[in-house]
């Protein structure tokens, strides 16, 4: 009696656990990123429109800047795109 009462609340430890990492590891993904709370809560006070994009054609090139994130372009790398032209690439 006593294990199967052991083996009862191992798997009951086991079960909360993974619930636990479940909710944890979703609750990541339906917060907003801070600058695009930072753009609702601005778009309501100044009672701006918000409007989306739909003439910009779709690029391929993935950016290695972070979304919303102000960057200073002297510190992204330099890239050289043919010989003796450099540039800093995003």
């Amino acid at each position: 009696m006593i294990g199967k009462n052991r083996i009862r609340n191992q798997r009951l430890i086991v079960l909360v656990q993974v619930a636990f990492f479940i909710t944890l590891s979703f609750a990541g993904c339906f917060k907003k990123p801070a600058w695009e709370a930072k753009n609702t809560k601005l778009i309501q006070e100044l009672k701006l429109q918000k409007r989306i994009r739909a003439d910009i054609p779709k690029s391929k090139v993935v950016s290695n800047l972070e979304a919303g994130i102000v960057t200073n372009i002297g510190k992204l790398p330099l890239t050289e795109i043919a010989p003796g032209a450099k540039a800093r690439l995003y």
